[in-house]
């Protein structure tokens, strides 16, 4: 039959989309053009008189038998006009699929009674593809986007990439060994197990010869449209590694590397396993960006899992700095104590001594040995006081309320309006707590002597469950904490980036509230570690 005797005579030959004429009743096809053959692989003498389902997936036949019945009573191949075009998948000779966008019309509607039908039909399948590839890099950026944990983010890689880009994923990173295996997905869970072996042994013991190693040693990506039946054997170290690598069943592959700062550290594997699903250059391209935006995410994860083992190791080495900052106090304390201040009671006793049984015979040498005897007892009680702020034996004896009490007391007694707030300890803290909320309260003490012109402050100790409640506060002229904190201003209140260091060495926090002509605030909120089962049990 003839294209002229449908009415559309040359054009059916040159038009540039598919064009297919069909018998409604008997769906046989009668025309079939150029462009179709293109589009699905038959000629025109193979195509003649083969059923239209034979362009069908099998799974919307019985949609397409429906859809043909509606036509042959209303002129219609669908609920909606069947002029408007339609996606749909459609089957080439080679049995892939392809997606189409389809118009029906019956041919000249008005005397034939839509007996026959024209379908034209348009290959849409790389604007299918492009919209698919963008809807799946929008899914893997939305998986990737709050991604920080490193080893996560590798296993989230292959899981991504199944089962839009491949039936199979493998992730490897360059580590101690040429690879190490990271992650693996695959579309039926119960081989994944089998695929993890394949590729613990199959990779890292073949010598280099696998093309995976290949891609990390070179950094350039692979592709392998179809898999040769004697890949295995061609790239094994080993023929008893063969077995797990055969049971894939690969039919086509990719490797592409993950690299940062133009250096690779991985590479990714995509596996075609199932029956029509080849990979192209499309396919290869589509991989490597997902590997370009896995590298990104995966760097950033390395990075901050670095960055947190760094802080740990600062955390460490604060710690540390403060507990030999202590023990080198302590022992200043008792150097000062068993030895200057010894010989400077010693000498004081002597003077008085001498005093007692000596009598100048002149004013002067009475005044020279007055003052000699003052020096003696200053020096005695300066020896008491610097070995009391190295280390307060109230600290050590009888716990943090009481020497923060004896401080108040002490600062009474030259003058200060000095109150305290805290209850009598029924229970002592933790030594390192004590210590360090005790140099806490020294150090604003400090500053409030140095910088506040006030003599009034305020000290508090709480604590509340499992938390340890410090506060100082005066009604002095303040400051800019901002300003202090960054490291401008007074060079005298750098002790505060120390109190804050000592409080987050503790897991607590330090809030400093001050303003010019507002006085300031200092907070300290440091939790208590949770007592050991063996004390608990103990009663202790």
């Amino acid at each position: 039959m003839q294209p002229e005797n449908f009415g559309i005579g040359r054009l059916f030959w040159s038009i540039r989309e598919a064009v297919i004429v069909a018998d409604a009743t008997t769906e046989r096809i009668l025309l079939w053009n150029p462009a179709a053959e293109a589009l699905f692989g038959y000629s025109a003498s193979e195509a003649i008189d083969l059923r239209l389902d034979v362009l069908v997936p099998e799974r919307l036949r019985t949609r397409h038998r429906a859809g043909l019945a509606r036509f042959r009573a209303t002129g219609h191949g669908s609920a909606i006009d069947s002029r408007v075009p339609l996606d749909l998948p459609a089957l080439r000779k080679s049995g892939e699929e392809t997606a189409v966008e389809l118009t029906l019309s019956p041919v000249d509607e008005a005397t034939v009674e839509g007996r026959f039908v024209l379908a034209l039909l348009r290959d849409v399948s790389e604007r299918k593809r492009i919209e698919e590839a963008q809807r799946f890099l929008a899914e893997v950026s939305d998986v990737f986007a709050p991604a920080l944990d490193y080893d996560a983010t590798l296993r989230n890689v292959a899981r991504v990439a199944v089962p839009f880009l491949a039936d199979a994923c493998t992730v490897d990173v360059i580590a101690d060994q040429p690879l190490h295996p990271v992650a693996v997905a695959h579309v039926d869970p119960a081989k994944e197990a089998l695929l993890r072996e394949a590729q613990h042994r199959h990779r890292l013991y073949s010598g280099g010869a696998h093309p995976v190693v290949q891609v990390a040693r070179t950094g350039l990506p692979l592709l392998i449209q179809e898999v040769p039946a004697a890949w295995p054997e061609a790239t094994a170290a080993d023929l008893d590694y063969l077995g797990p690598v055969r049971a894939l069943g690969l039919k086509s592959f990719m490797a592409v590397p993950l690299q940062a700062r133009e250096c690779t550290f991985g590479v990714i594997s995509f596996a075609a396993i199932e029956p029509g699903r080849r990979y192209g250059p499309s396919d290869l391209a589509l991989a490597e960006e997902l590997a370009r935006r896995a590298a990104l995410v995966i760097e950033n994860a390395r990075l901050y899992r670095e960055l947190g083992e760094r802080e740990r190791r600062l955390h460490e080495l604060v710690g540390r700095l403060l507990l030999a900052q202590e023990e080198e106090r302590h022992r200043i304390a008792y150097d000062v104590h068993d030895g200057l201040a010894q010989v400077a009671a010693a000498a004081q006793q002597h003077l008085e001594a001498l005093a007692a049984h000596y009598r100048p015979r002149s004013p002067r040498a009475r005044q020279a040995l007055d003052h000699a005897r003052e020096l003696a007892q200053r020096t005695v009680g300066e020896a008491r006081r610097i070995t009391a702020d190295l280390r307060p034996t109230a600290l050590d004896d009888f716990g943090l309320a009481t020497a923060l009490r004896l401080e108040a007391d002490t600062l009474r007694a030259e003058g200060w309006e000095v109150t305290f707030d805290g209850e009598p300890e029924s229970e002592r803290l933790p030594p390192t707590i004590e210590a360090s909320l005790f140099r806490v309260a020294q150090e604003a003490l400090s500053n409030v002597r140095k910088h506040a012109r006030t003599a009034r402050a305020h000290l508090a100790l709480h604590r509340r469950g499992g938390t340890v409640r410090l506060e100082i506060r005066d009604w002095g002229r303040g400051f800019q904490p901002s300003v202090v904190l960054a490291g401008v201003g007074s060079s005298g209140r750098v002790g505060l980036a120390g109190m804050r260091e000592r409080v987050a060495w503790l897991g607590g926090r330090c809030t400093v509230r001050s303003r010019p002509g507002g006085g300031t605030r200092i907070l300290v909120e440091v939790p208590l570690p949770e007592p050991d089962a063996g004390d608990v049990a103990r009663g202790e």
